[in-house]
């Protein structure tokens, strides 16, 4: 509908105002038409060739298989359990790639206290753009006697926007924490014949609990949710701090040994996990 039938005319000051009364744009006549201009908010981008595009945002991202596929967790800035990674969607310590976002730097470890190997990670490395694929991860993480690998065994991280230094020093006060505290609930450390001498050198102060299982073993598996409750449990008793959990994959049949370094609460964790236990069904 053309402007003069709508009784619109050159003598209007004309302006678009939205519904809180504030002016969004201007009409304006040219010599033979209206002219309409948007007016932009104070502050606001500009167009999209001269927009600065917005600081990226500090995350690390996990991924089950090694081509950057299955599962994705993403984790910004702080520190992450095994429990917490978990939340977070990083199931079964089962990552095998790694994305590193710039200005960020990841701490990867061995067992969920932040002890074990450790592995830094960088905005730089892997492809050169912080991307990690599962032999990326593989070549950095081989364990120096060649036993073991990253590769499905991170339990616990720390993510950090700063330096690597920076990275290195949070995860070394996360790991001090942990080792004087609680249990993480759920807390099953899972060893091999090239980390078990240092998981027990590293905690001299602890009794701890090892289920040497063998996965076709019939009382193994009638074990296995009995030992995951009792691993909730554990950290709501008054002995927690002095005991920590762990399995070790065999080929024989089950037993579990309790290595006693620390002598005070043997005699009460000895009672419980016996009680925990005894619906199993199985002997020593």
């Amino acid at each position: 509908m053309g402007t003069e039938r709508q009784g619109i005319h050159k003598d209007m000051d004309m302006k678009r105002i939205d519904e809180e009364g504030n002016v969004i744009a201007d009409y304006e006549w040219g010599e033979e038409k209206l002219i309409y201009e948007e007016i932009k908010a104070e502050g606001a981008e500009e167009g999209a060739e001269g927009a600065e595009a917005p600081p990226e945002k500090c995350t690390v991202t996990l991924f089950e298989h090694p081509d950057f596929t299955g599962w994705e967790a993403a984790f910004t800035p702080g520190e992450y359990d095994h429990a917490a990674l978990a939340d977070g969607g990083a199931a079964n310590d089962d990552c095998e790639s790694v994305v590193v976002s710039p200005g960020c730097y990841a701490v990867l470890a061995e067992n969920g206290e932040h002890d074990g190997w450790e592995l830094v990670l960088s905005p730089e490395g892997g492809d050169g753009t912080g991307r990690y694929d599962g032999p990326a991860l593989d070549a950095l993480g081989n364990h120096p006697d060649g036993k073991h690998s990253v590769l499905n065994g991170v339990s616990s991280m720390v993510v950090h926007e700063g330096t690597a230094e920076e990275a290195k020093e949070v995860a070394a006060k996360a790991k001090k924490g942990r080792a004087e505290g609680l249990p993480q609930r759920g807390q099953i450390d899972l060893l091999d014949e090239g980390s078990f001498d240092q998981y027990m050198s590293d905690r001299p102060d602890k009794m701890i609990v090892v289920d040497f299982y063998a996965p076709w073993c019939h009382w193994c598996q009638l074990l296995d949710p009995v030992w995951k409750q009792t691993a909730e449990q554990l950290p709501d008793q008054e002995f927690a701090v002095g005991v920590r959990m762990a399995k070790v994959r065999s080929q024989l049949l089950l037993f579990v040994v309790v290595v006693a370094q620390s002598g005070s609460v043997s005699a009460c964790f000895a009672r419980w996990i016996a009680r925990r236990t005894a619906s199993c069904a199985w002997s020593t």
